[in-house]
């Protein structure tokens, strides 16, 4: 390989630093390999001018051995020689030597590989204690390789070294102790000896929270992972158990617990601005008695290449849906009779206010026939503000995402069965944290309860 002067190197690492050419024109321009001129670059960067003189240096076996392992692990030459200050063929007659004579070739006095080396002495007393050095690196070496299947394996389970506390380090000692001796992984793992037996003997101990954690369990499955950890305790306390949100949640988290996740989109209007009827709710979704404020909509699921399309009323007092109606088109009829639908269980004086979006089918004189008819105030959201309903897209989320969502559905008429079982369980069975943990039924009932208690003291 042929020898280039300080001066050389300097003068080429200032002709870069112009910024008038790059690696290849500077080696067309010198007749040097662009490789060797970058890897002077990025020498300079890292160790200065005095990086490119030629410095004639005795190397420790652990220096050489750390070179090595991290060739071995992926970090290319050009990188060793800039983060080392080495050069290329001296680390590749390292590698080499490593390879075929381990420990001892980069312990040898000899230069490169190809050379025998000596025949290994009878090992003294002196070196068969602790303080020998190559006992020493031997048990670095195996130090190293302990520690590397350690993280593998935590890899493995998705978490990181930083993630690992003293009982996760446990359970991975306690996987790896047929394959490896029991002090090589402690140290490998950085875990005292007397903590690893204190959580052997607590996991040994009978679990204080097991019963907790099969009712958790228990509404967890019931739910089908619909419900957090909030939503949880909620329905733990329902059953009559004292249980903290903050424990519900630490426990959720080790039976790896989670709720689906909801999907947000956002949907633009782009129809044209009405002036059918003015925004009278205005974003006010609390209403003092059942049937005294209704907001509806219409929502699209996709099967394949179908549609299928789902009209539902709600009643701001208790969020329960009052009427649905499903159809495979967006049809004015679906939302009639659904109307219809609501408009029977009103009684004779409850005259209740109904909100919209501006869709087309809530324009339609019909539709506003009937709820003259009926004598129902009608109000719409403004053009393109979907807030301005919030409460039923709201419930379009919470339906998607714990129905449609995390399922797979082969029909249109399966998708509506079940559409129509969610319905009956969001109203009678799902709770909900803004009505003191009760479904919306159950709160409309104890409302109920109480007016007849104060109508007849």
């Amino acid at each position: 390989m042929p020898k280039y002067s300080f001066a050389l190197k300097m003068r080429i690492v200032n002709d870069y630093k112009k910024g008038d050419c790059g690696y290849g024109q500077l080696a067309a321009r010198y007749a040097i390999d662009a490789m060797q001129i970058k890897g002077w670059i990025q020498t300079e960067k890292r160790h200065g001018a005095e990086g490119l003189r030629k410095r004639y240096r005795y190397h420790k076996v652990e220096f050489k051995l750390e070179v090595v392992r991290q060739i071995a692990e992926g970090l290319s030459l050009q990188k060793a020689s800039a983060l080392f200050n080495l050069n290329r063929s001296q680390m590749q007659r390292w590698v080499r030597a490593w390879q075929k004579h381990g420990i001892e070739g980069l312990s040898s006095k000899r230069r490169g590989d190809s050379m025998p080396l000596p025949p290994a002495p009878v090992p003294s007393a002196f070196e068969k204690t602790k303080g020998c050095p190559r006992r020493r690196l031997e048990r670095e070496v195996a130090y190293l390789q302990v520690k590397t299947v350690f993280l593998r394996t935590a890899m493995g389970r998705g978490l990181n070294e930083a993630d690992l506390d003293s009982r996760t380090k446990t359970q991975l000692v306690q996987e790896l102790r047929i394959q490896y001796p029991l002090d090589a992984l402690l140290q490998g793992a950085g875990l005292p000896r007397s903590t690893y037996y204190y959580h052997l003997r607590m996991a040994q101990l009978p679990d204080k929270n097991a019963r907790l954690k099969g009712h958790i369990q228990q509404v967890f499955d019931r739910h089908r992972g619909r419900y957090g950890y909030r939503r949880v305790t909620a329905a733990l306390r329902s059953q009559g158990h004292c249980v903290n949100h903050k424990a519900v949640q630490r426990l959720m988290g080790l039976l790896s617990l989670q709720c689906h996740l909801r999907r947000r989109r956002y949907r633009p209007f782009t129809g044209t601005e009405s002036c059918i009827a003015p925004n009278v709710l205005n974003r006010s979704f609390h209403a003092a008695e059942p049937n005294s404020r209704w907001v509806t909509d219409v929502t699209e699921f996709r099967v394949d290449q179908q549609k299928l399309y789902l009209s539902p009323l709600m009643d701001l007092f208790n969020r329960e849906i009052v009427a649905f109606q499903i159809s495979s088109r967006p049809s004015f009829q679906m939302v009639q009779r659904m109307l219809e639908e609501g408009l029977e269980k009103l009684s004779d004086h409850e005259k209740p206010l109904i909100h919209s979006d501006q869709g087309w089918h809530y324009q339609t004189p019909a539709y506003q026939q009937t709820l003259r008819k009926h004598g129902l105030t009608q109000s719409m959201s403004r053009r393109g503000n979907c807030l301005d309903n919030a409460a039923m897209e709201s419930f379009f989320a919470v339906l998607k995402s714990e129905l449609f969502h995390c399922n797979s559905f082969s029909s249109l008429e399966q998708l509506a069965a079940a559409i129509r079982e969610y319905v009956v369980y969001y109203n009678h069975t799902r709770i909900k944290l803004s009505l003191r943990g009760r479904s919306p039924v159950a709160y409309r009932h104890e409302h109920e309860a109480r007016g007849v208690c104060s109508s007849n003291p």
